[in-house]
């Protein structure tokens, strides 16, 4: 299973046909913060809430939300969770990921 994000990989979930999203399909979410106080208030639980909410009005069953608390600087391979995410996708077969 890939532990790392590319830049294929990334190109590849951005190139989803909207089309192909239906009621019903199983979604993933991405959240992040860039420092341990940011977690909370408008912090993660905002973020999900936001993904969840966004499901719900389209009909997406949400699967699970990733969250790092990490640097807008570092790249994927540095944050674990967007990476673990990535290799779910593509293992797993998932096509709509919402990233806040």
């Amino acid at each position: 299973m890939p532990q790392t994000c590319t830049t294929s990989r990334i190109n590849a979930m951005k190139q989803i046909d909207k089309e192909t999203t239906r009621k019903g399909d199983v979604a993933v979410g991405y959240c992040r913060v860039s420092s341990t106080g940011q977690e909370k208030g408008e912090g993660l639980d905002v973020q999900k809430k936001a993904i969840q909410a966004f499901c719900k009005s389209k009909g997406l069953k949400l699967g699970k939300v990733y969250s790092d608390v990490v640097s807008g600087a570092v790249d994927g391979p540095d944050r674990p969770e967007f990476s673990r995410m990535i290799a779910n996708i593509i293992t797993d077969g998932i096509h709509v990921c919402l990233l806040y």
